[in-house]
């Protein structure tokens, strides 16, 4: 099983879960993996003392135009990662692996096959060269995927997930109840 979060944190909102609703998840499901979509300031600031204090590790999936300010109105109910909180702090626990989650988080069904591969090879890139690891895992923006997004992904990627959608490897999105 694999658990698929947003946001960790106390604000209101559709895709954030308290820090003990998400100790409470975690521990009902010791051997689930733990993913964490976009890149939101309450991964490090919530989520990574109690996954450092329940010896778990997580898969983080970052977005390089948020990691850049580029931030759609949609998606600011909360604040997001940096590069210094990134480079100075996340990666310095080794409780986090960075995954990628498209260049500019754009449904990718709805894109030219041209800007499709830019998201999926420039984010890469993008995210390996400027924290210096491998990025072997890419989670679909939205959960949208089709067979050419899938194919052209796994030449790329190592690993793809989706959500809801049987194409990729499925995740569970778990928000606060």
């Amino acid at each position: 099983m694999i658990l698929c979060f947003h946001e960790v944190g106390y604000r209101k909102s559709t895709y954030t879960i308290t820090p003990e609703k998400f100790r409470e998840v975690i521990k009902k499901y010791p051997n689930a993996e733990i993913h964490f979509d976009d890149g939101r300031k309450g991964v490090f600031t919530y989520a990574q003392p109690i996954l450092q204090e329940e010896n778990r590790k997580a898969v983080i999936f970052l977005v390089p135009n948020f990691l850049k300010g580029i931030i759609p109105a949609h998606e600011k109910y909360s604040d997001f990662l940096n590069y210094i909180d990134i480079n100075s702090e996340l990666l310095l626990y080794n409780t986090f692996e960075i995954g990628s989650h498209s260049f500019s988080h754009v449904n990718l069904t709805t894109i030219t096959e041209g800007k499709l591969k830019d998201e999926l090879v420039l984010s890469k890139r993008f995210l390996e060269e400027k924290f210096n690891v491998r990025i072997t895992k890419l989670a679909f923006p939205f959960g949208a995927v089709n067979e050419k997004i899938n194919n052209l992904a796994k030449k790329i990627y190592e690993k793809c997930y989706s959500l809801d959608n049987p194409i990729a490897t499925q995740r569970k999105l778990v928000i606060d109840e």
